[in-house]
């Protein structure tokens, strides 16, 4: 099951490669829906912004 860290590195690095799987593995660890989407919220928002501030 992959931890919480590589989904959000997932989210934030290669959005395209989340899976069902993904979202089922963070549900079965505990998390609500809520709580899955708040997490790829804020992982996709760091993303966009940190386009910002690329050389």
């Amino acid at each position: 099951m992959p931890e919480l860290a590589e989904i959000v590195d997932k989210v934030t690095f290669s959005p395209e490669d989340i899976r069902d799987e993904d979202i089922l593995a963070l549900q079965t660890a505990g998390y609500s829906d809520d709580a899955v989407i708040e997490i790829i919220n804020c992982a996709s928002h760091w993303q966009q912004a940190s386009d910002v501030w690329k050389p």
